[in-house]
């Protein structure tokens, strides 16, 4: 996410020296995250609450965490906006038994059913989750 302001469009505009990019410290998405960043300089919160107050006050020019979090604080900073394409995903799945094949086929069909019939994306609906997207028949991402 990025204040109203900002030039910057995409992660690769984010990747430049000077730029600073707040994330919570030690959470799941910063494993991604730090895969693409090499030159931008992270700045560390505790909360997510925390990591918004350090591009609200301004200091940091670039908010990172789940699209879900920075959905939710967007409209806490007026003008700003959660730029499109994301760095990762967060991916949902279902554990069988090792070596169950039969119950691993059984959940797989299951799951690519439920997205193929649009029942996955009705109950993200009804939900009312913003960000959640529904991966495409046949692919996990």
């Amino acid at each position: 996410m990025v204040p109203e302001t900002s030039q910057i469009r995409n992660l690769t505009d984010a990747d430049r020296p000077g730029v600073r990019i707040a994330a919570v410290r030690n959470h799941g998405s910063m494993n991604e995250l730090l895969r693409h960043i090499k030159q931008a300089q992270l700045i560390y919160a505790e909360t997510p609450e925390s990591t918004f107050d350090l591009i609200r006050t301004g200091q940091a020019d670039v908010m990172a965490s789940t699209r879900l979090n920075l959905l939710g604080f967007s409209p806490k900073l007026p003008g700003s906006h959660v730029l499109q394409k994301p760095y990762g995903a967060n991916i949902n799945g279902i554990v069988v038994p090792k070596g169950d094949v039969g119950r691993l086929a059984h959940a797989n069909d299951f799951v690519e059913e439920a997205k193929a019939s649009g029942a996955v994306q009705k109950f993200i609906q009804r939900g009312g989750t913003p960000g959640v997207t529904v991966a495409a028949p046949g692919e996990a991402e």
